[in-house]
């Protein structure tokens, strides 16, 4: 079972009040930092990226369902917000495995042709029932061990709650390109309320920072003035 023998979701929802037999049902959600409902959770923000806490009631073939962690139940537990985001981040990689794949076995026509003799050059990344998978990119070491394992930072497109594209920035795709699919991407009907953000974000392996890309390029850039000069 997923949960070593634990049952894989809260059985007893009045458990929600307590939080040592709530906390193993905890997973978290990638959101915008403009959701109109933020103020009212607790909420950990990375560039324009809220991240969102849940507890997970029931979870079957075709039915999740939730408690979404509000501010009145998180001032209950007597907890930090950094006590609720570590374990958020060990609890829901166990009830929500991550899945990366080329992003041509899951979309018929994938925004960058493939080119044959490098391999594939995007992926996608989501959990095991691709809802709410885009929280996969947090899970620790899961971008780190990606993209050891391709030799490449990465550009991490930010394309819905439920997943988000990788491409190694190795692979000669202009981050340009990416940032415009990204905004015309937000703008599709299917998209609807499952928008997460407009910025196109880099990983780099190295620093193991995730960051905006544009960020990015000033620190570098910076980094490069500051060497130059010596």
């Amino acid at each position: 079972s997923k949960m070593d023998n634990r049952n894989p979701y809260l059985q007893d929802l009045s458990n929600v009040h307590n939080y040592d037999l709530m906390k193993d049902y905890l997973f978290y959600r990638l959101t915008s930092i403009h959701d109109r409902m933020i103020n009212s959770v607790p909420h950990t923000v990375v560039g324009d990226i809220a991240i969102t806490y849940h507890i997970l009631f029931e979870n079957s073939d075709d039915t999740l369902k939730s408690v979404r962690v509000t501010n009145s139940l998180f001032d209950q537990y007597d907890i930090t917000l950094d006590q609720l985001h570590a374990d958020a981040m060990e609890s829901c990689p166990k009830l929500f495995p991550s899945v990366i794949k080329p992003l041509e076995s899951v979309v018929d026509n994938p925004p960058v042709e493939r080119d044959p003799s490098s391999g594939s050059q995007m992926f996608y990344i989501s959990n095991d029932i691709g809802c709410n998978g885009a929280a996969a990119v947090f899970y620790p070491d899961r971008l780190n061990d990606f993209a050891n394992r391709i030799g490449s930072d990465l550009y991490v497109i930010p394309s819905s709650q439920d997943e988000c594209i990788l491409v190694p920035t190795s692979s000669d795709v202009d981050a340009d390109y990416l940032k415009k699919t990204l905004y015309e991407c937000n703008r599709m009907i299917f998209t609807e309320g499952k928008q997460v953000s407009d910025t196109l974000y880099h990983y780099e392996k190295d620093s193991r920072k995730f960051e905006k890309f544009d960020d990015y390029l000033k620190r570098i850039h910076k980094n490069k003035t500051v060497n130059m000069s010596l």
